[in-house]
């Protein structure tokens, strides 16, 4: 992921980046932005996605839009890998989400486990760009959000880190 556009360089209109979704790498989980707005314009490969309950795909040359508090999911249909640009409105802080989302992963925190749930959680209840799952239910992960999240503070969990982002939160 390549981050193109950040909120600050649109007036917090939006967030923009390049994206390659490889054929065998990881599918982003069933998840939800109940604040923003998701398109997709692919440039070269097929864009799998499923939007609510339908299963979908986008060829090159197409733009997706996944509307705000509809569950949805993107990868590559395949054969090879799909690249897209992504766009989401308002672009409230989902570049620091998505440097410390990838930050992390690269290091291998925050992708797996126990250590997945509670990075999650710190992002849920400390970001304005709401990450959450399409399961479970959405009022679970908001309560333990805002239960644990403020503990794993006091553990060292921070939602935004300084070697990804510049700064700490």
């Amino acid at each position: 992921m390549e981050l193109l556009e950040t909120a600050a360089m649109s007036g917090g209109a939006r967030v923009r980046t390049r994206i390659v979704f490889t054929a065998e790498g990881l599918r982003v989980r069933p998840h939800v932005h109940p604040r923003q707005d998701e398109s997709y314009e692919v440039v070269s490969g097929r864009l799998a996605y499923r939007l609510g309950e339908r299963a979908l795909v986008a060829e090159a040359g197409e733009v997706v839009t996944l509307p705000r508090g509809v569950p949805h999911q993107h990868y590559s249909a395949g054969p090879g890998d799909a690249v897209v640009l992504q766009s989401i409105s308002p672009g409230l802080d989902f570049d620091y989400l998505i440097e410390n989302v990838f930050g992390l992963g690269s290091e291998g925190r925050g992708i797996r486990g126990l250590d997945h749930v509670v990075q999650g959680l710190m992002w849920i209840r400390y970001m304005r760009s709401k990450l959450l799952l399409a399961a479970p239910p959405l009022w679970l992960q908001y309560a333990l959000a805002w239960s644990i999240a403020p503990i794993a503070r006091l553990a060292g969990y921070r939602p935004v880190h300084r070697r990804f982002s510049g700064e700490d939160w």
